[in-house]
């Protein structure tokens, strides 16, 4: 996230900004129980990829709930996710994008109706290739 453009923004935000991802020092986590305070910076950024002629978006680190805020450095709770992914969703498609859901396959069933397609990264390396899919 630090070497984004909307860093600056979303640290300017009081409390928006969580520890670094592991792993991935210039990457941080974002308090999503916040995207109401956040949410202009987020169709800023999905107005520039309709712009650059993108057809989807992908939400991601949706599972960091799961991390606990030891990790995150954010109370964060699977309600939250769901609340800010079906935010998310709604806002890309109201851009004309379609919003992928990334990795998180345990919740793969539970949202499909939010999302056009799910991306299993590490499907082969991370042994994810059996996990539950919609039908």
């Amino acid at each position: 996230m630090c070497d984004r453009p909307a860093h600056s923004r979303l640290s300017a935000t009081c409390g928006l900004v969580g520890k670094a991802y592991p792993g991935f020092a210039s990457q941080g986590h974002i308090d999503i129980r916040c995207y109401p305070e956040f949410i202009q910076i987020m169709d800023d950024r999905l107005r520039m990829c309709r712009g650059k002629g993108f057809d989807y978006i992908k939400v991601d680190v949706m599972d960091a709930f799961e991390d606990g805020a030891a990790v995150t450095g954010l109370p964060l709770t699977r309600q939250d996710m769901i609340n800010y992914v079906t935010a998310m969703s709604a806002r890309g498609r109201s851009y004309g994008l379609k919003p992928v859901q990334k990795n998180a396959s345990g919740y793969a069933t539970k949202l499909v109706t939010l999302f056009n397609a799910i991306l299993l990264e590490n499907c082969v390396l991370g042994n994810l290739c059996g996990a539950p899919r919609p039908m």
